[in-house]
């Protein structure tokens, strides 16, 4: 594919994630394919893609501390499982077989599509306010561990 069609089609790829992960998230799944596309493989695009989340991410919560939201203590009860899943999640990455990764990322990548094509309308609706006992449950700190490790 030539050089510029291909550096057209990622920026593409990562303008139209921004736009969707400023909406609903999910954005990964045109850039991670997008970084494949254009040549990288699985592990490179995968880690290329967390450093563009990682900005996202600090970029957030610049915006909510504008407006005045603070995290509590409670926050930490989601973010230490996917710190810990996201450093667990890298090793892993280091001991699968690169072509056997490809296809981890394929796998997932579908299923994150399923997922956010099932209800769609539910992802754009603003929420109401989430109350924080589900925080102390053991079955959410264990999926903010999976989120980590998948992220």
């Amino acid at each position: 594919m030539p050089e510029l069609l291909v550096l057209a089609l990622l920026f593409l790829a990562g303008a139209g994630a921004g736009f969707i992960n400023a909406m609903a998230g999910s954005g990964s799944l045109l850039t991670l394919p997008a970084l494949m596309l254009g040549g990288l493989d699985a592990v490179l695009a995968n880690g290329s893609n967390r450093l563009g989340i990682l900005v996202q991410s600090l970029f957030t919560l610049k915006g909510y501390a504008s407006m005045g939201l603070r995290p509590d203590r409670t926050t930490w009860w989601g973010v230490l499982p996917v710190i810990v899943g996201a450093v667990a999640g890298a090793f892993l990455t280091q001991l699968l077989d690169r072509g056997l990764f490809r296809y981890v990322i394929d796998v997932v990548m579908l299923g994150m599509l399923v997922l956010v094509s099932i209800k769609q309308s539910s992802w754009l609706r603003p929420q109401e306010a989430q109350s924080n006992q589900l925080r102390h449950k053991p079955w959410v700190v264990l999926l903010m561990f999976a989120a980590g490790v998948y992220a």
